[in-house]
């Protein structure tokens, strides 16, 4: 049941605020890097040679 109503809430809530998505994806990047920061350096050369 959940799974029906979340596509239509994030629809909804696209169309009452477009920039809605840049915020989210501005603070998937901040998370990301702040992960990056906090793991050794082997580990990110890793990651960057992995992706």
């Amino acid at each position: 049941m959940i799974a029906k109503t979340m596509p239509s809430s994030w629809l909804q809530a696209l169309r009452n605020d477009k920039r809605r998505i840049f915020r989210a994806g501005r603070k998937a990047q901040d998370e990301a890097d702040w992960m990056l920061s906090h793991i050794g350096a082997e580990h990110a050369a890793a990651l960057e040679v992995a992706g």
